[in-house]
């Protein structure tokens, strides 16, 4: 009888520790998801104003020239604002060759994408390999943590002259983001709002973020042709 009772006492404890660990584990898993969650960067809050000591390249992509004479690129910030949530992103091959104005990524919504143009001539020797799946990053920290490779230059001191750096990208953002935000407004079936008056427009109040996710797929087209293609006459920052 005695011997029963030592049996039911361990087997008890057993149980009770048991269940105690299992809470303990759960408890722990739940603080590290919400720890965590609390951790990833937010959602950039201002796309019009852009860093300084970046260079542009008209179909809104970035340069930051690298003390090692590398070209880290990414996606300007204006553009991912309006792009919203991204399923995934296809990063260029190290040692791949590309061209000033040549795509080097995808950005893909659905079937949707968005093709991003080399700033510069060279190499591709580096991609960011933290960059999450759905392209968080790009969103939140475009200008940081949103890079998406790095290129060895061929010809910097030329592509460099085709580039916007300081008070120049911040007057051609705010243009950009008036030709923006009209082509929006002709999206949504609101006309053109061109003339004198567009100039006026409050930028920060009428872009949207996520814009294009209720996009079409033939405004996505549009979208691509009018402000990220490289070899349109438009996108000259003039």
């Amino acid at each position: 009888m005695v011997a029963i009772l030592v049996v039911l006492t361990i087997t008890v404890c057993l149980l009770v520790d048991w269940c105690l660990q299992l809470y303990q584990a759960k408890h722990a898993r739940k603080r590290a998801l919400t720890v965590g969650a609390r951790s990833r960067p937010p959602l950039a809050s201002n796309p019009f104003t852009p860093p300084q000591g970046l260079f542009f390249h008209p179909a809104h992509s970035w340069a930051q020239v690298e003390p090692t004479g590398g070209v880290r690129v990414g996606l300007d910030g204006l553009v991912s604002f309006l792009l919203g949530s991204i399923d995934r992103v296809e990063l260029p091959t190290p040692g791949q060759e590309v061209k000033e104005g040549d795509s080097i990524a995808k950005l893909c919504q659905g079937s949707r994408e968005i093709r991003l143009a080399a700033p510069v001539d060279g190499e591709v020797v580096e991609v960011n390999q933290e960059l999450s799946p759905d392209g968080h990053f790009i969103q939140c920290e475009p200008y940081g943590a949103g890079w998406i490779c790095e290129i060895q230059p061929r010809s910097l001191s030329k592509n460099l002259q085709r580039l916007m750096v300081g008070d120049e990208v911040t007057e051609w953002h705010a243009r950009e983001a008036r030709r923006i935000i009209k082509f929006l407004s002709h999206a949504e079936g609101g006309g053109n709002n061109g003339g004198s008056d567009s100039d006026n427009l409050p930028t920060e109040g009428l872009l949207l973020r996520g814009f294009m996710e209720g996009a079409s797929d033939e405004e996505w087209r549009e979208f691509q042709r009018e402000f990220l293609d490289a070899r349109r006459g438009g996108n000259d920052g003039q």
